[in-house]
């Protein structure tokens, strides 16, 4: 990841209400997790939890893995379990 990319952290409680409110919790969704849905999640969380910093000019590919990062800390799925998976 990038070094000037902020430290992922679990979402607050208000913050994963949110994510579910708007649809984009996978774990509240009946149907199959789609990479538009994905997206929008990863956007979600750039927007509305890291809204300090500017991803403009990331490499998507760093932003997905923050976004990655951010939701296994808020479920509490270790980073050695994450890559088993």
């Amino acid at each position: 990841m990038n070094p000037t990319m902020p430290k992922a952290r679990a979402l607050t409680r208000a913050e994963i209400k949110a994510l579910r409110e708007a649809g984009l919790d996978p774990a509240f969704r009946a149907d199959d997790l789609t990479m538009k849905v994905n997206a929008e999640m990863v956007d979600w969380m750039l927007d509305h939890v890291y809204r300090d910093f500017d991803f403009g000019n990331t490499p998507y590919s760093s932003c997905l893995e923050l976004a990655t990062r951010t939701y296994q800390l808020t479920y509490s799925v270790s980073e050695a379990a994450a890559k088993n998976s």
